[in-house]
């Protein structure tokens, strides 16, 4: 359960996407089949509208990111735990196997995101203020 406001897990999901904006590091789909039958026809091909891509407010995750560069590598590490790595970090199965993972004690997993978690309120609020 989420104990800090939407407006700043809405901030780290834009920083998530931010951080997952890009080319892709490998080649794009096929576009045929390479079975015999040379049947198979990529979605693109059909026609078919493309969604809309979210549009990521840069300016809002560069702030996010410049207050993420000045954290120890502690609080980084459970920070990308819970969001850009949130998959492989082991936290979709909860804290406690994100914390195994980083090889910590669940409670330690627990002060370093609250740390975290409060530095990037703090920096957020301040930056809003002075905008």
């Amino acid at each position: 359960m989420r104990w800090y406001p939407d407006w700043l897990h809405n901030e780290l999901i834009n920083w998530c996407r931010f951080c997952w904006d890009g080319p892709y590091p490998h080649p794009l789909p096929p576009s045929h089949c390479y079975s015999v039958e040379h049947k198979y026809v990529a979605p693109s091909d059909l026609g078919e509208p493309e969604q809309a891509r979210i549009i990521i407010r840069v300016k809002d995750a560069l702030k996010v990111q410049a207050i993420y560069d000045a954290m120890p590598i502690e609080q980084k590490l459970v920070i990308r735990a819970e969001y850009p790595k949130r998959h492989e970090s082991g936290r979709m199965e909860g804290r406690a196997a994100a914390a195994r993972q980083l090889g910590i004690k669940t409670r330690q997993y627990d002060e370093r995101l609250t740390a975290a978690i409060g530095k990037l309120w703090d920096g957020l609020e301040k930056r809003e203020a002075a905008a």
